[in-house]
């Protein structure tokens, strides 16, 4: 799974993750998460990355045919200087 992406479903053993502070993309939307259970069968934290989870959430279609993408980033450590 990707971090930070949006799926429709919660994944199978993932929990709701109450508290995550972090926004959602959307009404309905939450985080879910893999729980860490005490001897007791009680939540005592969470392993792996949070996924945001929309229901009937669905992607944006890919690009066209033939798009190149974004145009590359400068390397890292230079920097631009605004124009004289």
């Amino acid at each position: 799974m990707i971090a930070g992406a949006i799926i429709a479903s919660r994944p199978p053993g993932y929990v709701v993750y109450q508290g995550y502070a972090q926004p959602v993309y959307g009404p309905g939307c939450y985080w879910a998460s893999e729980p860490v259970y005490d001897g007791l069968g009680r939540v005592v934290g969470y392993t792996g990355r949070p996924v945001q989870v929309c229901p009937g959430y669905v992607p944006p279609p890919p690009p066209a045919p033939g798009y190149a993408g974004p145009p590359p980033a400068p390397p890292r450590g230079t920097a631009e200087l605004p124009p004289k």
